[in-house]
């Protein structure tokens, strides 16, 4: 028992006539709350009623359930995703599972993702030649949160809201989405119809900045072993572009902008077509705070972000020839497999990372308001111990995230045509 969940005990106990000295013996008996009021394994709860009060119980209740889901959802995705690249660089399963019995989320997501950080860098510094780097052509992952969402919880929570009258705009340091009629400042996002001058998710016909991967009408400054550009090209490049592209894109064109945007603006704009969308929903005003750290708890944790493609290019190759094959097989891995990565890293940022654990403190500070509600008190106790491991889950994924993007990126260090 932690010192947080003892303190919560005595005020308990005293709330019901147990005294301090009996807590150690007495406190299961009078501290009860049954599977039909909460069940945080099934994620049920009962009815605790119908005033303001009960309302904002249920609401955290609810939210609980939700950011336990969505802790499990990070780990089962990122432990996927890591022990699939792991497989493939050779890595055995015992070398990606956490020791001890009864291993926590987080402790999964450690054991899956850190040998295999470890073995991407290993991997590519075997491989690409010297100071050079793996290149990683990504769509960025798309998110947003419901507005429908937050309404139907801020309406639930609290009686005094209409939903259909919240705030939509989207407020300073959150990112609107949509179509954008006059100056978009942020990045904008055009279909694979629309002329491109930025980052080509797909094939790129025309000038490239960066490296061309594929085949290019002018002189090209290195070749892979199959014949095609993996290098700067002085002409037209028909390929993927790791820079800036400028021509047409078959897939979605992401270019930085401070002007007119035909396509999907994501960032600020002066006049929306259309209200824009948002990632992160601010409080509406008339929603009280107990309820929109519930609700915001809920719509985060709920948060959908698109699984961005990922393509993966090298240039010349160096070391052995078992280090290329073992680098062929991290491409493959990275291609199946690192949008998932990047899909949680979006999920389980810091801003989110720092919602739940923000949502729990308001949790615990409401349980300690509740004290003479004996039944719901005590739920919220149970609500409260799952506070440490979910924090835990969401925390080891956005570390786990930035170990792996970090591992991705690592410069190259192998000799050339090394045999």
């Amino acid at each position: 028992m932690n010192r947080r969940i003892l303190v919560l005990g005595l005020a308990l106990a005293a709330a019901v006539g147990v005294g301090a000295a009996a807590v150690s013996c007495n406190f299961a008996d009078a501290v009860t709350c049954d599977n039909n009021e909460l069940n945080l394994e099934a994620r049920t709860r009962g009815d605790f009623g119908s005033d303001a009060t009960a309302r904002q119980i249920e609401a955290f209740f609810d939210a609980t359930f939700a950011v336990q889901a969505k802790a499990e959802a990070l780990m089962t995705s990122l432990t996927t995703a890591c022990t699939n690249i792991g497989t493939a660089l050779g890595l055995s399963a015992g070398e990606m599972q956490p020791t001890g019995s009864n291993p926590s989320d987080a402790q999964r997501i450690q054991a899956a993702c850190t040998p295999v950080a470890a073995a991407i860098r290993e991997t590519i510094q075997a491989a690409v030649p010297s100071g050079a780097f793996l290149s990683l052509q990504v769509t960025p992952p798309a998110c947003e949160g419901s507005f429908d969402a937050y309404a139907s919880c801020a309406g639930e929570c609290d009686v005094t809201v209409t939903p259909g009258e919240l705030d939509i705009d989207c407020e300073p340091g959150t990112i609107g989405i949509g179509e954008c009629g006059a100056s978009c400042s942020g990045e904008c996002w055009l279909d694979a119809s629309a002329a491109c001058t930025g980052s080509c998710s797909a094939t790129c016909t025309g000038s490239c900045t960066g490296a061309c991967y594929g085949t290019c009408d002018g002189a090209c400054t290195y070749e892979d072993t199959t014949g095609h550009c993996a290098g700067v090209c002085s002409g037209t490049c028909t390929g993927s572009c790791d820079a800036q592209c400028t021509g047409s894109c078959s897939g979605t064109c992401v270019a930085e902008v401070s002007g007119g945007c035909t396509g999907e603006c994501h960032g600020g704009c002066d006049v929306w077509v259309t209200p824009p969308r948002c990632e992160v929903y601010a409080r509406p005003p008339e929603v009280d705070a107990e309820c929109h750290a519930s609700c915001e708890a809920r719509v985060s944790a709920s948060l959908t972000c698109t699984r961005p493609s990922v393509a993966v290019n090298y240039g010349l190759l160096g070391g052995t020839p078992a280090a290329q094959d073992r680098l062929r097989a991290l491409a493959t891995a990275l291609r199946d497999n690192y949008g998932a990565v990047l899909q949680a890293a979006r999920e389980a940022g810091e801003a989110v990372v720092n919602l739940v654990e923000t949502f729990f403190d308001s949790l615990d500070a409401f349980a300690d308001s509740i004290a003479t509600a004996v039944e719901a008190f005590a739920c919220a106790v149970l609500a409260i111990q799952v506070s440490v491991e979910v924090s835990a889950t969401f925390t080891a994924s956005a570390d786990a995230c930035g170990s792996l993007t970090g591992a991705v990126v690592v410069e190259g260090s192998a000799s050339v045509g090394g045999s």
